[in-house]
């Protein structure tokens, strides 16, 4: 049959509201070199080192759905003094100067494709699980509505480390996030450690609230093995015009043996971590434009009169004076 089209049909056709195609999105870039020198004396023993910190990420492509981002640690031993001193007594010999450890570092290395709602994001490399108490992992991360009224998240990989083997490890788990209430977001993590001693499973329990405009509190709570790991308050005043600034916050640690890298590295030689609490406060003021002065106060109370080497109490006071 032959089909025609009346009039009424074109105007119909007319009237029907074009679909709006989505605006495009710029790619983004951002790079920076941080360089740093060291150098140490005492008697005649001399160190001196040049550490580089490269940082490069790109954001929105694929019309603004793929971020790549890249960060390096580079070490340059200037002198030769660490490399060539074997001798235990050698006065700045540190683990970094073992056998097999990794001097130039890949710290993230990822691949980020999400639409450009972040209703739906896979990240793909390595990277810090910040949702797991910041696990260092090769691996992938699948996030749903990260910031919707809730979702969720897992992930999986192989635990980094750069200084000895760890290709029997492994670590998993899964977040549930959401905004209960105004202001609000909370998280709460479980996670997997499988080591060469076992497995550690940790629950993380993370609140962040705005209480005003200039103001902020983040608690947090976690489970270790089934045990009480650490529980932690955490203030932030942000004051107007970014002149002032002030953090404060306390935790309590909880006793524990666990054996794997990520939640007890010293284990082998320092043993179970014994509780303590431990507070500090942090005030940066700006003097003159361009110029902060930052005083600083931490303290640690280990429980029990019987403190030792790995189990002790003391207080640390900071000065820091910044140029920008």
């Amino acid at each position: 049959p032959i089909l025609v089209r009346t009039d009424r049909d074109v105007a119909g056709l007319a009237e029907e509201p074009a679909t709006p195609k989505p605006a495009a999105v710029k790619p983004r870039y951002d790079g920076r070199l941080r360089l740093q020198y060291d150098y140490r004396t005492q008697g005649d023993a001399k160190d001196s080192d040049l550490y580089s910190y490269v940082y490069w990420g790109t954001w929105n492509q694929w019309n603004g759905g793929l971020d790549l981002y890249l960060s390096l640690r580079l070490h340059t031993d200037l002198d030769g003094s660490s490399s060539s001193s074997s001798s235990s007594n050698y006065t700045y010999r540190s683990v970094d100067d073992a056998h097999g450890v990794v001097d130039n570092r890949v710290l993230q290395l990822y691949a980020d494709a999400h639409d450009q709602a972040r209703t739906v994001r896979v990240r793909g490399g390595r990277q810090y699980i910040e949702a797991a108490d910041y696990l260092h992992l090769d691996g992938v991360q699948a996030l749903l509505f990260e910031n919707g009224r809730l979702g969720g998240a897992v992930y999986a990989g192989r635990p980094v480390s750069y200084y000895t083997s760890v290709s029997e490890e492994r670590a998993y788990g899964a977040t549930l996030m959401g905004r209960p209430w105004e202001d609000n977001r909370t998280e709460l993590t479980h996670s997997e450690y499988e080591g060469q001693n076992g497995t550690d499973r940790n629950e993380l329990l993370d609140s962040r609230q705005e209480l005003t405009d200039t103001t902020r509190a983040r608690g947090q709570a976690s489970l270790l093995n089934g045990d009480f790991r650490m529980a932690r308050l955490d203030g932030y005043y942000f004051g107007p015009g970014g002149k002032t600034d002030v953090y404060v916050g306390g935790s309590r640690w909880g006793e524990f043996d666990a054996e794997t890298r990520a939640y007890s590295p010293f284990y082998s030689a320092l043993g179970e971590q014994k509780p303590y609490w431990y507070g500090y406060a942090r005030l940066t003021q700006q003097i003159v434009p361009g110029v902060r002065l930052a005083p600083g106060v931490s303290r640690r109370e280990a429980d029990g009169a019987d403190q030792d080497f790995s189990n002790r109490s003391y207080t640390d006071y900071a000065l820091s004076l910044t140029y920008e």
